[in-house]
């Protein structure tokens, strides 16, 4: 029997702290390790968790399959590389299994790979390696960068200041990409703010970070069963894209991966570039809907929710869920203030400027936030550290100076 999320004593527990009064939970004999909650009064049940789960592997036992008389079960998330064959199982006829396609998935075969660097040069051309390296080494250069792998022996404060920085990187993230992520509705937040501290103590998780100083910068939330290790929702602070801080935080988890045995690394589903670059291997992910097919209310049931997920699928594959997700958005978030847009400016002569008599500013201040891509960008540019960096805001206009060591220019917001 596989370990997985949704059949864990943290999941399990964290759940029925937090949702039992809203679902009855069930087991039953023909599935063993999965768990269940009543959806449709003894006739309906869906896996505990629903698409919560990155990918399900479950056992089936045809002895037990009384357990489907005039029932539906459904469940979700199925990646094919676990090779689960419904067609290949000896139920009795009166049964049956809908297979219906979702979401590709994306995968990091890491079983035959010594070390990262391997990996690297296997991924990456001689030239994009290079472009690798020289900006990771700007990143070092620039900020006081450190990376750990937050485990079972992480602290509460810790892990609590950790997620706080997640959940703003994360609304940050769909925010700007104008989506409603359905995660950070507080009473969902609420539960996986403490499953994953259970996850992390059960020894089933990691959150790999990347600090400048001691603010987190890259979050990587990993879970971990098996020989499997799957990405879940990775963030990281935009204003220092140009840095590659995405690809930095991801090449430290396959580092991670790999120093602890894993041999497949799940980046999931969706289809982003970054996944196509980095992976050797696209899967499928699919929901499995057993039922009795000589019961009409069961076979009604079963068409009425494969039908649902085929059309949702349709639409996504024309594209119809971005309008949606933008609907959503704007019913849900509002209509939100564009950001300030920056710009920088070379100054030739900086003592023409009374700096002096200019107020200094914080730019690290939470509240001087719409500062930091022009203060990151000159940063990149200077490739001066940034403790040695001052910014002075004009009393007269809406302008900053930005002065280093060897270089000056003139923000404008």
């Amino acid at each position: 029997m596989k370990n997985q999320l949704n059949s864990s004593k943290a999941f399990l527990e964290t759940w029925i702290k937090h949702f039992s009064n809203d679902h009855n939970l069930c087991k039953f004999e023909v599935f063993p390790n999965i768990n269940f909650v009543e959806t449709k009064k003894n006739l309906m049940y869906q896996m505990l968790g629903g698409t919560m789960a990155p990918a399900v592997y479950y056992n089936l036992d045809p002895v037990k399959s009384q357990d489907l008389i005039k029932k539906v079960m459904i469940l979700y998330n199925i990646p094919s590389y676990y090779e689960i064959a419904p067609q290949n199982i000896p139920l009795d006829n009166r049964f049956k299994c809908k297979v219906v396609k979702e979401y590709q998935g994306y995968l990091c075969n890491l079983k035959n790979i010594g070390n990262v660097e391997s990996y690297l040069k296997e991924k990456l051309s001689a030239k994009a390696l290079k472009n690798f390296k020289t900006r990771k080494k700007r990143l070092e250069k620039c900020f006081d960068i450190s990376y750990v792998s937050h485990d079972q022996n992480i602290d509460r404060q810790t892990f609590n200041l950790i997620f706080s920085k997640f959940k703003i990187l994360l609304k940050k993230k769909f925010d700007e990409k104008k989506e409603y992520f359905e995660s950070l509705k507080p009473k969902i937040w609420d539960f996986n703010h403490e499953l994953v501290y259970n996850l992390l103590k059960e020894k089933s998780a990691t959150l790999d970070v990347v600090y400048n100083g001691n603010n987190p910068i890259s979050i990587r939330l990993i879970y971990h069963f098996g020989k499997i290790s799957h990405a879940i929702t990775p963030v990281y602070d935009r204003n220092y894209a140009k840095f590659g801080l995405g690809t930095v935080g991801l090449i430290k988890s396959i580092e991670y991966c790999l120093d602890r045995g894993s041999e497949k690394f799940d980046l999931g589903k969706g289809e982003y570039g970054y996944k196509k670059n980095w992976t050797d291997e696209i899967y499928q992910h699919e929901h499995h809907i057993y039922y009795d097919n000589s019961s009409i209310s069961c076979k009604i049931l079963m068409f009425g929710k494969s039908l649902k997920f085929r059309l949702i699928q349709s639409l996504r594959n024309v594209g119809f869920n971005n309008l949606y997700h933008a609907i959503r958005f704007y019913a849900i978030v509002g209509i939100k203030k564009k950001d300030k847009k920056v710009s920088l400016s070379d100054i030739e002569d900086i003592v023409e400027i009374n700096l002096e008599g200019n107020e200094k500013v914080d730019f690290l201040d939470s509240k001087n936030a719409p500062l930091m891509k022009g203060v990151v960008e000159f940063i990149y540019s200077s490739q001066e550290h940034y403790s040695k960096i001052s910014i002075f805001k004009s009393k007269s206009n809406r302008r900053y100076y930005i002065r280093g060591e060897r270089k000056q220019v003139c923000l404008t917001l």
